[in-house]
């Protein structure tokens, strides 16, 4: 997440990955990706992380697709 903060969004895409590919039950790892999506303009990406983080569980990722139903 510091990376996509930082506008270094294909790194921090890179780290998360890499963190997803070792442990791909951790909603947080989608959710901050789906962050990082969003800060590099790729909405249609932050969305599927965002669903995918929600499914999994994440209070956060369920609170932004609430509060961005239908303004797509």
């Amino acid at each position: 997440m510091s990376f996509g903060e930082l506008g270094e969004y294909q790194t921090a895409v890179s780290y998360i990955d890499k963190a997803i590919e070792i442990n791909s039950d951790k909603s947080v790892y989608y959710y901050g990706r789906g962050r990082v999506y969003l800060l590099a303009g790729d909405k249609d990406k932050a969305l599927g992380d965002f669903k995918q983080a929600a499914a999994m569980g994440s209070w956060d990722a369920k609170k932004y697709l609430e509060s961005h139903a239908g303004l797509d």
